[in-house]
């Protein structure tokens, strides 16, 4: 077997082989550090197999960053949606309450990101983002049962609590699995699902919005 083939079954199979660590590398979260950082031979990665690696972490791990970022721009925007179908009579908002429903998901976001980005490098950041990413989506399902300002404002307050971490913690996954020629691309393509939020968002607000029934237009 060449040595070509033999490292590309070395990728296929690190994750299921459990590392022996001579100390507490990967306690501390720099696994790939523990597995080749006391190697004592070297070896020259081909293109071949660089290009190999790169396209797993594209297909594993950009979708998933694709999913929640379109998801998140699409909770922002569901407010805007929802007025066109009379969330404003419905909850009795009146004055400018409607627009503090908008801004508070960003003062949040203000708020809570710096304490959010100390937890970014104090916690392993796999489980602290789908902490967060869990409790957005319970947050999301629970503002659907708020039928007055007082409800709406505290769903959409720890919407954007937990929603702080997502942008953060993408940059730094960017940062830990792209090379720095590689980022680019990845950066704008998530960034680009704010556009894509704007034309699917439309149409399905527009779908839900004509379903009758007994819970009204706007849940």
């Amino acid at each position: 077997m060449s040595s070509t083939e033999s490292y590309s079954n070395d990728i296929d199979n690190v994750e299921a082989t459990p590392s022996k660590l001579p100390d507490n590398r990967q306690r501390e979260g720099d696994a790939a550090l523990a597995i080749l950082g006391d190697e004592p031979n070297r070896r020259e990665i081909t293109s071949i197999e660089s290009a190999r690696v790169l396209r797993k972490i594209d297909l594993w791990i950009l979708p998933v960053i694709l999913l929640v970022y379109f998801l998140q721009q699409l909770d922002k925007s569901s407010l805007s949606y929802a007025s066109v179908f009379g969330i404003v009579e419905e909850t009795g908002l009146v004055g400018s309450q409607y627009s503090w429903l908008t801004s508070i998901v960003y003062v949040a976001e203000l708020v809570w990101q710096p304490v959010s980005s100390y937890l970014l490098v104090r916690l392993p950041i796999a489980k602290y983002l789908f902490v967060n990413v869990f409790m957005w989506g319970v947050v999301v399902a629970c503002t659907s049962a708020a039928t007055n300002f007082t409800g709406l404002v505290t769903g959409r307050f720890f919407l954007g609590i937990f929603e702080a971490t997502v942008a953060p913690a993408f940059i730094t996954i960017t940062q830990m699995w792209w090379r720095r020629r590689e980022q680019t691309m990845r950066l704008a393509m998530w960034m680009a699902m704010n556009g894509v939020t704007g034309m699917v968002g439309s149409l399905l607000s527009y779908g839900l919005g004509h379903i009758h029934g007994s819970y009204g237009h706007i849940r």
